[in-house]
């Protein structure tokens, strides 16, 4: 599976010397997620690399660049349980895009929210269960008013994961 999401055959690749990347894990509309290590401090890594799924115009891609680097910022900037932390950043030059940016994050093990509501097709959730899932980080996501089930997520893929 991760061969058919590894478009930019990053597999194996070492970035600045330090962050080693395993295999893809993910893939959306700007970026392949893939899980590697930090190779000094010894620690599972997310690796998040640019990567458009489509031929953007240039001030579209310019643009979504300039997003991409604005979230690490961001990202630095805040702590959260529930929020990723940043390792680093930095560009990459690929043969056919050029230089690209990528982001280091923090990996954390987890299920999918999609992995969940499979498991749980019949869980009605209220708009207080949703909220405290999706910011619960490592601390669990609420089945319901009585009930936990331990759960922590990859933040590196926010919209994804619990």
């Amino acid at each position: 599976m991760s061969e058919d999401i590894d478009v930019l055959q990053l597999r194996g690749t070492t970035l600045k010397g330090t962050f080693a990347l395993d295999r893809a894990v993910a893939r959306g509309g700007f970026g392949v997620v893939y899980r590697g290590r930090h190779l000094s401090l010894h620690k599972e890594i997310a690796v998040k690399v640019f990567c458009p799924l489509a031929k953007p115009e240039a001030s579209i891609e310019q643009e979504a660049i300039s997003h991409f680097f604005q979230e690490i910022k961001i990202l630095s900037a805040l702590e959260h349980p529930a929020i990723v932390r940043p390792y680093d950043c930095g560009t990459i030059s690929l043969p056919e895009s050029g230089n690209v940016p990528w982001m280091a994050l923090e990996w954390i093990e987890g299920r999918t929210l999609a992995e969940i509501l499979r498991q749980n097709p019949r869980i009605e959730w209220s708009p207080r269960d949703a909220l405290e899932a999706a910011a619960s980080g490592d601390r669990g996501a609420r089945r319901g008013p009585r009930s936990r089930y331990r759960t922590s997520r990859h933040r590196a893929e926010q919209h994804h994961r619990v």
